[in-house]
């Protein structure tokens, strides 16, 4: 969970926006505030999260005074929910909120133009597009991770899908109990896709340089003409590579020195 603002006021001298994503589904979840004290961040985690989802294992958040408020920690207590906080130095740990503010602040700037304080009449269409948009961890759309099926969107009344022109009731009905059973294999292909996609993304940060050995050469050329030039060869500290045996006349391999 996570706080954007403040931005231009709206309606209802509103500028704050509280932001909380799950883990898994990528589903997300946001209301525009006035303030950010620790009693509305409770209501909106009360309303929004729990009441709609059920009690969560763990909550992120940042070291905001609203997070770390004792009222607000004692209501987490109280429900078991086990608080996580990033530490100052790594906000990016708090990855989901942070993917979710920059998709929220892209879709803010490009629909307001000149009509910032607008912005919370966007809210909805920005989250339902969110939503249902097949996330590239996932490779599914938070809706139908969370409930099962795929929404039905704008584009399929103006341009009829299948599942409009050819609906009937009893055969929707017996598709939904299908997907409903395939849901599961659904998640755990999700799953899959993410752990992947972390694996993909540690091999990327882990790789080391490959830049092994280097050495810092001066040329001197002195005053007089027709001079043999000297060479000056300034080294790195300790440890460096070196050459340790050589392969071929043209190839070597390295060793630590």
């Amino acid at each position: 969970m996570d706080i954007l603002g403040p931005f231009p006021p709206a309606k209802g001298q509103v500028k704050f926006l509280v932001v909380a994503v799950d883990h898994f589904t990528k589903w997300i979840e946001a209301e525009a505030l006035a303030t950010i004290a620790a009693s509305n961040i409770q209501k909106f985690f009360w309303k929004s999260v729990i009441t709609r989802f059920g009690i969560p294992y763990a909550l992120i958040t940042d070291n905001g005074l609203q997070f770390t408020d004792r009222r607000f920690n004692e209501f987490l207590n109280g429900l078991g929910i086990k608080h996580r906080m990033t530490s100052v130095e790594h906000p990016q740990s708090n990855g989901q909120a942070e993917a979710a503010n920059k998709v929220i602040l892209k879709e803010l700037k490009r629909r307001l133009g000149q009509a910032k304080g607008t912005w919370p009449d966007q809210l909805p269409e920005i989250l339902w597009a969110y939503r249902c948009t097949p996330q590239s961890s996932t490779k599914e759309t938070p809706f139908r991770l969370t409930y099962g099926t795929d929404a039905m969107i704008p584009v399929e009344v103006g341009e009829p899908s299948l599942r409009r022109t050819q609906f009937d009731e009893d055969s929707n009905r017996e598709t939904l109990n299908i997907e409903m059973d395939l849901v599961d294999e659904a998640r755990e292909q999700a799953l899959v896709n993410m752990e992947a996609c972390r694996t993909r993304l540690a091999k990327k940060i882990q790789i080391p340089s490959r830049a092994t050995c280097s050495a810092k050469v001066e040329i001197q050329f002195p005053p007089e003409p027709f001079a043999r030039p000297r060479l000056k060869i300034q080294f790195p500290p300790e440890p460096f590579a070196r050459p340790r045996k050589f392969n071929s006349l043209l190839s070597y391999s390295l060793g630590q020195g």
